[in-house]
């Protein structure tokens, strides 16, 4: 069939459109037609690259919203596309049913507007004919009426002619209006209808590919899964590898870490063939897949099989280290201080608060006749490194009550002020790693004041107030 026939046929089909769309489509076809021949095509593979005609004039008749017993009989090409479009399964026959109703609809409407401004023109002209109607005057004969002369009716004249174009023009606005309101109506209709339309097609494309994107989508997520699976447990095994080297280093120098050595090893044998599989299900193409899986998981098996050595064997090295209780770091560094505070018994009593020191122990108060009179010692045992102890008076505002009564000049306090102990751990560090290699350790502590000894006169005893 040649470009001519073709569009004679086409034209012929679509004769039930208005001219302007017609010419369009004409036109438009003709295009594509003189384009794809300059591209190499002759006219009838260019005309048979549009499908099947009767189903392209039946598209066409439903895309201006015609329906297919409007056509001449002329058109029985376009009318018969159309049947047979409608009659390949219920969801086109449910769609040309819905646009029958919005077509129907919209004419419906524009029919309502015509017949609507047909009776505000007539009810407007009413209007006019009866401004234009002239009244008699009470008893005026044939005489009167030649009476009034030619100005007279030419003023009437011109006033009549003017007040019915201003009546017309108003009516003209109504009708227009009117129009407009109906246009507007119903292109919105038709917009609607369109919607619907457009709606519906996508869905019954949506249903027609469910499978498609469904398959689809369970791929992406699968390959995303493996995608995961391998940065995960590849990554794992990096960081095992990494473990494995620094167990080896430790080993050599002679801590007790074989048995962790060998279970890292065994958990690298996992990790990395684990990594493997997920390239085997990510890459589909792979050759020999089945003979590779088979190899990672025979590897995975032996990882658990080394790991599972490795583990017992460290529970036997950990079982036969030996436990030698509490070791106070930098004994060495320890220093005894005896701090005296002189206090002058005619300004009162002096209280003496408790001192807790190291693990919870407690200062008692001692009497010691070698402690001058009127002197309070404090024996402070501690690491110089750690603590700066001092001790201080604190003036009292009130005195106690009973048998304190009497006027208290204050509170004796030992002050501690702490110091940094990065020093002390980072110079006793050979004393535990040294416990490690001989399968040893402790419960190492590093406390500033290991004991602490509160000592008075005997002659003094009844000034100090001492709360335990």
């Amino acid at each position: 069939m040649d470009k001519q026939t073709f569009l004679k046929k086409l034209e012929e089909a679509l004769s039930v459109l208005n001219e302007e769309e017609l010419k369009d489509i004409i036109g438009e076809y003709e295009q594509h037609i003189d384009m794809k021949v300059k591209n190499g095509l002759t006219e009838e593979e260019a005309i048979a690259d549009f499908g099947d005609e009767k189903e392209l004039i039946a598209e066409l008749l439903e895309a201006y919203h015609v329906r297919a017993d409007y056509a001449s009989a002329g058109a029985s090409g376009a009318a018969g596309g159309r049947k047979g479009k409608a009659q390949s399964g219920p969801q086109e026959k449910e769609t040309a049913s819905l646009l029958q109703q919005f077509q129907e609809k919209g004419a419906h409407l524009r029919k309502a507007a015509a017949e609507k401004g047909s009776a505000w023109k007539e009810r407007i002209s009413g209007w006019s004919d009866g401004l234009r109607r002239e009244k008699p005057e009470a008893g005026a004969g044939e005489a009167a009426g030649e009476a009034a002369g030619t100005e007279a009716g030419t003023e009437r004249r011109n006033g009549r002619s003017f007040l019915r174009q201003v009546m017309d023009r108003a009516a003209g606005c109504v009708r227009g209006l009117w129009r407009l309101t109906a246009a507007l109506a119903a292109g919105l209709w038709h917009l609607a209808g369109r919607t619907v339309t457009e709606g519906i097609r996508f869905l019954r494309w949506g249903l027609r590919n469910a499978r498609t994107l469904l398959l689809a989508g369970i791929r992406i997520c699968g390959k995303a899964f493996w995608v995961c699976w391998m940065a995960f447990w590849g990554g794992m095994g990096l960081f095992a590898l990494f473990g494995l080297g620094v167990l080896a280093v430790l080993l050599i120098q002679g801590y007790p870490l074989a048995g962790v050595t060998v279970g890292t090893v065994g958990l690298n044998l996992c990790l990395f063939p684990a990594a493997g599989l997920g390239v085997t299900f990510l890459y589909q193409k792979m050759g020999q897949k089945a003979k590779v899986r088979g190899v990672l998981l025979v590897l995975i098996l032996a990882g658990v099989l080394v790991g599972g050595i490795g583990t017992g064997a460290a529970i036997a090295e950990y079982s036969s280290m030996t436990y030698l209780g509490v070791r106070i770091l930098g004994e060495d560094q320890m220093v005894t201080e005896e701090l005296d505070f002189a206090f002058d018994p005619e300004l009162g009593k002096v209280e003496v608060l408790p001192v807790w020191y190291g693990g919870g122990e407690h200062a008692a108060l001692r009497t010691d006749a070698s402690v001058p009179e009127h002197t309070i010692r404090y024996q402070v045992t501690y690491n110089p490194r750690q603590v700066q102890p001092k001790v201080t008076l604190q003036e009292a505002e009130t005195g106690l009550e009973g048998e304190a009564a009497d006027q208290i000049q204050g509170t004796l306090l030992l002050e501690r002020w702490y110091q940094d102990d990065s020093e002390l751990w980072w110079s006793q560090k050979d004393v535990i790693l040294q416990d490690l290699k001989n399968r040893q350790f402790a419960s190492y502590r590093a406390p500033g004041i290991t004991e602490v000894v509160i000592l008075v006169n005997p002659a003094d005893r009844q000034q100090i107030v001492y709360q335990e």
